[in-house]
């Protein structure tokens, strides 16, 4: 006769939430109300020199920043559009087909060479003694 796994798992993640609330770790209902602090990511090498509240402090820096970063970005990707507009307008549409069928045959070889080799077809054919071969 097969165990019930289920009570067993459902009274491990029950004991490891109390566990939790009497060790005073915040559960997910617990921080509902509260203010998340500000999660980013440091930059290289700073994570084994700075303290927490250094890292709090790179947090809301990087935080207050982010949304000039967000817009210049938009603006950059506004600017590369327009370019490449501009070039595709000058080569023209005939230039243009044959770079896109160049385009979509490349990424059809790399999607060839990307796939695992049970996706790829194998080019069996019969030996001498009815065996397939590669």
């Amino acid at each position: 006769m097969r165990r019930n796994h289920v009570q067993p798992m459902l009274a491990g993640v029950l004991m490891l939430g109390l566990s939790a609330a009497m060790m005073g770790l915040p559960l997910a209902a617990q921080e509902a109300g509260k203010k998340e602090a500000a999660k980013g990511r440091l930059p290289p090498y700073f994570g084994d020199v700075v303290d927490d509240k250094e890292k709090q402090g790179i947090y809301d820096i990087q935080a207050a920043y982010e949304p000039k970063i967000e817009k210049l970005e938009a603006e950059l990707e506004a600017v590369k559009a327009e370019r490449d507009a501009k070039i595709e307008k000058y080569v023209g549409p005939a230039k243009m087909k044959k770079i896109e069928e160049a385009k979509a045959a490349a990424a059809a070889k790399r999607e060839e060479k990307n796939k695992k080799p049970d996706e790829k077809k194998l080019d069996l054919k019969p030996t001498v003694k009815g065996e397939l071969k590669k």
